[in-house]
C-alpha cells in the first residue's frame, strides 16, 4: 500500500512540475518573442 501512495505521490510532484516549467517557459517565450 505504501508502495502505491509513493508512486502515486511521485507522479504528481512529476505534474506539478512539468506544468510549473511550461508555464515559466510560456512566460519566458512570450517575454522575449
Amino acid at each position: 500500500m505504501e508502495i502505491l501512495i509513493g508512486i502515486l505521490i511521485g507522479t504528481l510532484g512529476l505534474m506539478v512540475l512539468f506544468l510549473i516549467g511550461w508555464k515559466i517557459g510560456d512566460i519566458l517565450f512570450n517575454k522575449y518573442v
